[in-house]
C-alpha cells in the first residue's frame, strides 16, 4: 500500500524524478522524467533504470568544460559521503528548437540503512525568461537627469526555502551570496544560489 502511494506521489509531480542508490545507480523514475526522455529522443527502454548517473556526470566533466556536470559530480560523491544534506544548480538544457533552464535539487535520505539520492529536476524556463523581460525592459531604459542620458542595469540574486525548519534570515544569507555572485558576473545578470557559491 504505502509502496503504490509513494509511486502514485512520484508520478504526481510536474519536476523529473530519478533516485539514485549509494553508487549513483539509478533505481527508480517517474512519469515525467519518462515523458522528457521520450520527448528528447530518449532510446532506452527501461528509461535509463540501471544506469549510472554518476558516471555520466563524471565523463561529462572530465574536459573541466562543462563546470555543471563537474558541480553535478561532486555535489552526489558529498551527498553520499555525508558532506551535505541536499544540492542545488541551475543549468541550461537547449534544444535544437527551444531555450531551456533547469534546477536539479538533490537529497539524500536513507531506508532500510542504505543511502539514496532523490535527484529533482524542475523546469524553470519561464521564470528565465521572465527574468530576460526584465533585465531588457530595464536594460532600455533611460533616465534622463540634467539633460544627460543614464543607463539602468539590474543584478538579481535567487534563493529557495530549503527545507522546513529553513529561517528568513538564511534565506536572506543565500540571496545575498547570490546577488554577489550575479554582480561579478557582469551587468544585467541573475544568479541562482547553489551550496557552492558558500565555498
Amino acid at each position: 500500500m504505502l509502496h503504490v502511494l509513494a509511486t502514485d506521489l512520484l508520478n504526481s509531480l510536474t519536476a523529473g524524478i530519478a533516485v539514485l542508490d549509494a553508487n549513483g545507480i539509478i533505481v527508480a523514475v517517474n512519469d515525467e522524467w519518462k515523458r522528457f526522455a521520450r520527448e528528447n529522443g530518449g532510446d532506452d527502454k527501461e528509461f535509463y533504470v540501471g544506469t549510472n548517473y554518476l558516471s555520466i556526470c563524471e565523463n561529462a566533466g572530465q574536459s573541466n568544460e562543462n563546470k555543471i556536470a563537474v558541480m553535478v559530480s561532486d555535489g552526489i560523491h558529498d551527498l553520499l559521503n555525508g558532506k551535505r544534506n541536499d544540492f542545488v544548480v541551475e543549468y541550461p538544457c537547449h534544444s535544437p528548437d527551444k531555450q531551456r533552464w533547469f534546477i536539479v535539487h538533490m537529497t539524500r535520505f536513507t531506508h532500510d540503512e542504505a543511502s539514496y539520492i532523490v535527484v529533482v529536476h524542475e523546469n524553470i524556463t519561464a521564470r528565465k525568461l521572465a527574468d530576460e523581460n526584465i533585465r531588457e525592459s530595464i536594460a532600455n531604459y533611460q533616465e534622463k537627469t540634467n539633460g544627460s542620458k543614464v543607463n539602468v542595469t539590474v543584478s538579481a540574486g535567487v534563493a529557495e526555502i530549503l527545507s522546513h525548519d529553513d529561517t528568513l534570515e538564511r534565506l536572506i544569507q543565500r540571496a545575498d551570496q547570490a546577488l554577489y555572485e550575479a554582480r561579478n558576473a557582469g551587468r544585467n545578470c541573475s544568479r541562482v544560489f547553489s551550496p557552492e557559491l558558500s565555498r
